[in-house]
């Protein structure tokens, strides 16, 4: 059983056992809604936090492949052969545009 699974079936207040379901996937965010089978409670769990309107896991990935001289088109490839959510090629681009120049021009000053 995975570390994942057993967060998720025992994520509840009351202890009581719970059960989830993927309700968002995108890149390497994922959500799931949980709910506890004894007294009904709901919640959401992510992997991570949202930055304005993207996701923070993201946006990190997308920095470590600028920032390591990676080719971004091989580097997400091989992630995405080998199972791991990685943001789209059009997405790292797009936080490469907007979030990524701007930090790199800062540590080069």
């Amino acid at each position: 059983m995975s570390s994942l699974h057993v967060l998720l079936r025992s994520g509840t207040e009351c202890g009581c056992d719970s059960s989830y379901e993927m309700t968002d996937q995108k890149g390497a965010f994922v959500e799931f809604t949980v709910w506890c089978t004894g007294c009904g409670a709901i919640r959401t769990w992510s992997t991570t936090p949202k930055i304005n309107k993207t996701y923070a896991i993201n946006v990190l990935l997308s920095g470590s492949v600028l920032f390591t001289g990676s080719s971004p088109t091989k580097t997400l490839r091989f992630l995405n052969t080998a199972g791991i959510a990685a943001p789209a090629y059009s997405t790292y681009l797009t936080h490469q545009k907007v979030y990524l120049h701007g930090v790199s021009q800062l540590a080069t000053q």
